[in-house]
């Protein structure tokens, strides 16, 4: 038995549409669900350490916005943190954490040995988790 992943409704494409032009995305990328992200937003920004890669946001219908790097394939993104603002947070407060979490990680790089440290204490407390998933058609 599979398991569909439902459709994104209009509301939901209608709200990643807005949070995408305050935020000056380049890109929207639709995703099928699976993996847990809905649509990443390809940001015109980079993390220092992750260089030259991109920062993206990540959406989940469920759980709200991820802030991560283009993965170094083209079907997945490296999850750094979660913004904490619930699942649909108005476009101007999506906008403000985004903001936020990047101003502090934009220099962020890792401390020599990081065996026994968090990713970044501040941030997230774990090493970036990467996420894999197939780009859909944009919804209608």
């Amino acid at each position: 038995m599979t398991s569909e992943v439902p459709r994104l409704v209009q509301h939901d494409t209608e709200y990643i549409e807005a949070v995408a032009t305050a935020l000056e995305a380049q890109a929207v990328q639709w995703w099928d669900g699976h993996g847990g992200v809905d649509v990443v937003l390809v940001l015109p920004h980079v993390i220092e350490y992750f260089r030259p890669r991109r920062v993206v946001l990540a959406w989940n219908r469920h759980f709200g916005w991820s802030m991560g790097v283009e993965s170094l394939t083209s079907d997945a993104i490296d999850i750094i943190t979660n913004l904490a603002a619930g699942p649909h947070p108005a476009s101007g407060v999506c906008v403000d954490r985004a903001i936020d979490t990047f101003a502090d990680l934009r220099d962020w790089a890792p401390p020599p040995d990081t065996s026994s440290l968090p990713f970044c204490p501040e941030i997230a407390t774990e090493m970036p988790r990467t996420v894999r998933g197939r780009f859909t058609l944009h919804p209608s």
